[in-house]
C-alpha cells in the first residue's frame, strides 16, 4: 500500500502542502541569529534583513554587528521596537 504523502525516490515523507492558506499569509515575525537553520540565505554577521518562505512566518535576521540603521528601518517596516532589535542583537555580541 503506497504513502500519500510520500515525495521521491527514497521514500522521505513530505507534509502535505496547505492549499486552503493563502501564499505569504503568516503574519509571525520571529527573531533570528545569522547561523539559524531556518534561514535559507547566507547571512554575515554585519547584516540584518528578513526571510519569509511561502507558507511560514516572517525571519527577522540579525547579525551579531548589524548596524543601528538597519535594526531602524527592520523597526519601521514590522511596527518592532528598535530597543527589542538592538537587544537581540546585543545578547549574541555577549554570548
Amino acid at each position: 500500500m503506497a504513502d500519500e504523502n510520500v515525495n521521491g525516490m527514497d521514500g522521505t515523507c513530505m507534509a502535505e502542502h496547505d492549499t486552503t492558506r493563502e501564499a505569504f499569509s503568516d503574519q509571525r515575525k520571529i527573531l533570528v541569529h545569522t547561523n539559524d537553520a531556518r534561514c535559507m540565505a547566507c547571512w554575515d554577521e554585519e547584516q540584518a534583513g528578513n526571510e519569509q518562505h511561502e507558507d511560514g512566518p516572517t525571519y527577522i535576521v540579525i547579525g551579531r554587528f548589524a548596524p543601528d540603521d538597519a535594526l531602524n528601518r527592520i523597526s519601521r517596516r514590522y511596527g518592532l521596537p528598535v530597543e527589542q532589535l538592538q537587544a537581540f542583537r546585543d545578547e549574541v555580541q555577549h554570548a
